[in-house]
C-alpha cells in the first residue's frame, strides 16, 4: 500500500525538540498532497508512534506496516503532535501512477537468493523508504526466515541495485541475474537501505 509520507529517525536531540520522552517513532518530514497521509491530516513534524494498534519503533517499522497493508484498507494511526497524542484514520491505496508490478513471489528455489521476493521500485515506495531520488533497483518484499539471504542480513524494505556487479533496475533484471546463480554460487549484492547503502555477500 501507499501512505505518502517522507519520514526519518528521531535522535535524542530531535526528541527533545518535538517534546517527546523517547526516540521511538517515525518523524514526518514530508506529506504528499492528496495522499492518504494528507487526507488523514498528517503534518510535517508529526511523529507516528502507532499503526493499526502496533507500535512504530522507527521509520523502517512504519514502512513495513504500510507495505504489508492491503490496498483499500482503513487504517488507524496514533501520532504525537506538540507533545499530545492524536488518533487519525485513512484509507491506504495504490500510488496514483504505479508501475506495473508482478506478484512478489520468490523466484529461486535454491541458491543464495532463494526465498527472496521482490517487486519493482516506484516513486511511492521510494518515498516511503526514504530513498534518495536517483536510486534504482527492486524492493525486497519478503525474505524467508532462515534463508541464506536472511542470515547475510538482507531485510524487507531493502532495495537491491546490483547482483554480482551487474545493475538490477527491474524485476526482469533480478530474475535474469538469479537465473545465472546455482545452489553453490555466492551473490555479492549492493543494496540501498534508507539514506545509506552497503554491500552484502550472500554465501551458500
Amino acid at each position: 500500500g501507499f501512505l505518502g509520507v517522507g519520514i526519518q529517525e528521531i535522535s535524542a536531540d530531535l526528541a527533545q525538540s518535538f517534546q517527546l520522552d523517547q526516540t521511538k517513532g517515525a518523524l514526518v518530514t514530508n506529506v504528499v498532497p492528496g495522499s492518504p497521509a494528507d487526507e488523514a491530516g498528517l503534518q510535517r513534524g508529526d511523529v507516528v508512534v502507532e499503526f493499526q494498534g502496533k507500535p512504530v519503533l522507527d521509520p523502517r517499522s512504519l514502512q513495513h506496516h504500510v507495505i504489508r497493508t492491503t490496498v483499500g484498507s482503513e487504517v488507524s494511526m496514533v501520532v504525537m503532535r506538540d507533545g499530545h497524542k492524536k488518533s487519525v484514520k485513512t484509507l491506504i491505496r495504490e500510488q496514483d501512477n504505479p508501475t506495473q508490478v508482478a506478484q512478489a513471489n520468490p523466484v529461486e528455489k535454491e541458491g543464495p537468493l532463494a526465498g527472496v521476493a521482490v517487486q519493482n521500485l516506484d516513486s511511492g515506495i521510494a518515498q516511503q523508504l526514504g530513498l534518495e531520488k536517483n536510486v534504482n533497483g527492486v524492493v525486497v518484499m519478503d525474505v524467508a526466515q532462515g534463508s541464506y539471504a536472511a542470515r547475510a542480513g538482507l531485510a524487507q524494505g531493502d532495495v537491491i541495485s546490483e547482483i554480482n556487479r551487474k545493475p538490477v533496475r527491474s524485476e526482469e533484471d533480478f530474475v535474469k541475474a538469479v537465473s545465472h546463480l546455482n545452489e553453490n554460487s555466492s551473490a555479492l549484492i549492493f543494496i540501498h537501505r534508507g539514506k545509506g547503502a552497503l554491500y552484502l555477500n550472500i554465501k551458500v
